[in-house]
């Protein structure tokens, strides 16, 4: 297990470093997520994004992973959740999961909701430990 891991807001890194942060925590997923600071800074205004909500995980002081809050009233929303390869399987997804809806209530949501691809059995699983409940199936029809 890596050291304690530390919870900052996304605001801590520039957009370029965050969006960087973001490709690397998709890394090995189902579809490519490569994000550039450009977009996520057209996502960030289009999505309400706050990123002073949003959290980013360290270990040993360089950024691990990330929890995107985007915040609309009393809901919060995740708007991207991962960890970087190097640091998967070390039991960081809960506390990360756990410090963005900690984030999220701190803001005032009363309720937050993500989507998640039903393949994504371990997301499912860290996201079901950390409170959250599956409400509805969402189908993308391309």
């Amino acid at each position: 297990m890596p050291h304690e891991p530390q919870f900052v807001p996304a605001t801590s890194l520039s957009l370029d470093a965050l969006a960087d942060l973001f490709t690397r925590s998709f890394e090995g997923y189902f579809y490519p997520a490569t994000v550039s600071a450009e977009a996520l800074a057209q996502r960030v205004r289009g999505e309400q994004i706050d990123l002073a909500r949003s959290v980013l995980l360290q270990v040993d002081g360089a950024p691990a992973g990330l929890a995107i809050v985007a915040l609309r009233g009393g809901h919060a929303w995740c708007g991207g959740f991962g960890i970087v390869s190097a640091q998967r399987g070390r039991g960081l997804a809960l506390p990360l999961a756990e410090a963005m809806l900690a984030s999220a209530r701190t803001a005032g949501a009363r309720r937050l909701s993500l989507e998640v691809l039903t393949r994504n059995a371990p997301a499912i699983a860290t996201y079901r430990r950390a409170g959250l409940e599956h409400v509805r199936d969402l189908q993308i029809l391309h």
